[in-house]
Order: C-alpha cells, then sequence, then structure tokens
C-alpha cells in the first residue's frame, strides 16, 4: 500500500516536471524567435543573448529619453528667456 502511493507520487512529480521543462522550452523558443538573428544555440548562450540585447535596448531607450528630458529643458529654458524678437511693453499707470 505504501509502495503503491510511493509510485504515484512519484509519477506525478515526473509529469509535473515534465509539464514545467515544456512550458520553459517553450519560452525559450519564443525569446529564440524574437532574436534580430535567429541562433540555434544551447539554453545558456541564448539567455546570455537575450540578456545582451535587453542591456542594450535599455540603454537606446534611456538615450532616447535623456535626448527628449534635453528638449523638454531647451524648449522651457526657450520660453523662459526674452529673444531677439520679443518685444517688451512697458505701460505707466
Amino acid at each position: 500500500m505504501a509502495e503503491a502511493k510511493a509510485v504515484a507520487a512519484n509519477k506525478s512529480h515526473s509529469e509535473a516536471e515534465r509539464r514545467r521543462r515544456k512550458r520553459i522550452n517553450g519560452h525559450l523558443a519564443t525569446l529564440r524567435n524574437l532574436l534580430p538573428k535567429t541562433i540555434k544555440a544551447d539554453k545558456a548562450s541564448l539567455l546570455a543573448e537575450v540578456v545582451r540585447c535587453i542591456r542594450e535596448l535599455k540603454k537606446t531607450t534611456d538615450e532616447l529619453s535623456a535626448t527628449e528630458d534635453d528638449k523638454q529643458s531647451n524648449t522651457a529654458m526657450k520660453l523662459m528667456l526674452p529673444s531677439e524678437t520679443d518685444e517688451l511693453k512697458l505701460c505707466y499707470d
């Protein structure tokens, strides 16, 4: 009786592990398909390439964000500082 329970538990565990591996491999295949150049590499190399690509994308977005922030601050400065074409009107009461 105890042996039957142990066998059933072991079988259930094996099936759960098989499903887990299948899910992981499916996600790895998705990552492989998302990479610009399709590489057929081992899992560790694939993950290393994904990490490299994500870091590169993050750096690019940070640079673009900084550029956009600079543009906005330059626009704000232009609005606050008078230029050659601005007119000054004085009113005396």
